[in-house]
């Protein structure tokens, strides 16, 4: 699959759908969670077997779920 937008924001979308895929079953804090989270396991099997850490890759699904995580607790 290739997506059309630099490598970090399809990270960023995709960490999006698994949290809209799950939000109506655990809820949207968990989504963004689990979202973010498989960000964070993919990229830490990937540098274990010996690829570079992305740091882009990594950070961006981060921030943008952090980042609604923590505005769900404000709204």
């Amino acid at each position: 699959m290739t997506c059309p937008l630099p490598y970090y924001l399809c990270h960023v979308a995709i960490a999006l759908l698994i949290a809209a895929a799950l939000w109506p079953v655990l809820g949207l804090k968990a989504g963004l969670a689990a979202g973010a989270g498989f960000y964070a396991g993919r990229e830490f099997t990937q540098w274990q077997s010996g690829l570079p850490f992305d740091w882009k890759g990594l950070a961006a699904p981060l921030l943008i779920c952090g980042t609604g995580i923590a505005l769900t607790g404000v709204l």
